[in-house]
């Protein structure tokens, strides 16, 4: 989320690399994966591949696909912008852009520009309350799953498949339901790994997973069987030798990384928070995590939000409090060069001295900021997605923005 993504990530790949923390020949792979589908796993290195530069372009700064999918960081842009191409119709399944998209101002100003805003969620985001239909989707017990998204990030070759625990009430349908009765009336087809979900009758989600697992390494009926999940390790699975003749390295030093470490070295060093030559500002709003909450979720919960009372605090030392005339626990004003929000400060000596550090997805729209108490700031508000972006996948500066702080003018409501 802070400038330069990609070659932080080149950086610690790099180093990775150089540290030899990568499997040789012999050794076993602690997680082959389980439902995913079964591959080879060789002692050597990929050629390169970009991830861009593929499908179709954007119609806005030069961006374009990255690994098969458009920038959500540009979205906004294609709704507002006019003329052919121009996204009318948004489908949100459990997302939230007008709290997570960056630069909310033109986030709420593309809501409004769709033809179609449908939100399908388990609450009334932010999202879900301009949206033109909320459709109530089942919750995770109300129906059978599958670790399918989580297969490859556990430690161990884990899975587990559920039945539905409960009976789902009133009406509701699972997200898949929603797709299938769109292409049922199109005439269209769902591919999944399996090959396509049949479209003359609506199919169980028991069947769904069935396509959706169809190559997995595990066969589905045995991962079904083991009741409460299991790790699934009885075929050992270790490293091949590398493919004769193969003599690829990584590249340390690809030419489009280099140009962008030259571009960061002319930078010109400024004193403040700012990154520029006449920039005044006196701190960088860093983004952090949250033990209690994943992003936009569990803000609801009250159980989660009893320690903090329902707000994502402004972090930050209390030096920085004494110099700017800011008590702890009170409310002040976060202003960037796009927007300002209301924060509660928090201080935290753990946190240096000219950073701020705040949870994001959080707030709600501008006319709600007097709750900031109780539903917290919106950090994309600050904002702008035109601004110190990536050039590959569009991300804009998300981290590391800066700010002003000031203890908040107006009286604000205590939520």
């Amino acid at each position: 989320m802070s400038p330069h993504p990609n070659l932080t990530e080149h950086f610690v790949n790099t180093l990775n690399t150089l540290c030899g923390r990568y499997l040789r020949e012999g050794e076993v792979v602690p997680n082959p994966g389980v439902v995913s589908p079964e591959r080879p796993f060789m002692a050597q290195a990929n050629p390169p591949n970009p991830a861009w530069g593929k499908g179709e372009p954007s119609r806005v700064r030069g961006l374009g696909e990255v690994f098969g999918e458009m920038p959500t960081a540009a979205l906004s842009d294609e709704i507002i912008t006019p003329g052919e191409g121009r996204v009318r119709a948004l489908i949100s399944v459990g997302g939230n852009p007008v709290g997570a998209w960056p630069d909310q101002l033109k986030t709420i100003e593309a809501m409004k520009h769709l033809d179609l805003n449908v939100s399908i969620d388990i609450k009334m985001s932010q999202t879900a309350k301009m949206a033109d239909y909320v459709i109530a989707p089942k919750l995770s017990l109300e129906r059978p799953d599958l670790t399918v998204l989580t297969d490859s990030w556990y430690p161990e070759p884990y899975a587990h498949y559920t039945p539905a625990m409960v009976e789902a009430e009133d009406d509701v349908i699972e997200e898949w339901e929603f797709f299938w009765g769109i292409a049922h009336r199109l005439a269209s087809e769902l591919n999944l790994p399996g090959g396509p979900l049949p479209m003359d009758k609506k199919p169980t989600t028991d069947q769904v997973l069935d396509v959706v697992a169809a190559k997995s390494r595990i066969p589905l009926d045995q991962i079904r069987e083991a009741d409460g999940g299991a790790i699934f390790s009885g075929e050992v699975v270790r490293v091949d030798a590398k493919t004769p003749g193969t003599d690829v390295r990584l590249d340390v030093a690809p030419a489009d990384l280099v140009e962008e470490i030259g571009e960061i070295r002319a930078q010109p060093i400024v004193s403040g928070a700012g990154y520029l030559p006449g920039e005044d500002f006196s701190h960088r709003l860093i983004s952090r995590r949250m033990r209690e909450f994943y992003n936009s979720s569990g803000r609801d919960i009250s159980g989660l939000t009893a320690r903090d009372g329902g707000t994502n605090p402004a972090f930050m030392n209390s030096r920085d409090g004494a110099e700017f005339g800011i008590e702890d626990g009170e409310i002040i004003e976060i202003e960037s060069s796009r927007a300002t929000i209301l924060g509660v400060a928090a201080f935290s000596d753990d946190v240096p001295s000219g950073v701020i550090s705040m949870a994001h997805s959080w707030g709600d729209v501008p006319e709600k900021d007097q709750d900031v108490r109780s539903i917290g700031g919106s950090t994309n508000r600050l904002v702008n997605n035109e601004e110190a972006y990536d050039p590959i996948t569009g991300m804009a500066r998300q981290s590391a923005i800066p700010v002003n702080i000031r203890p908040a003018k107006k009286p604000v409501s205590s939520g």
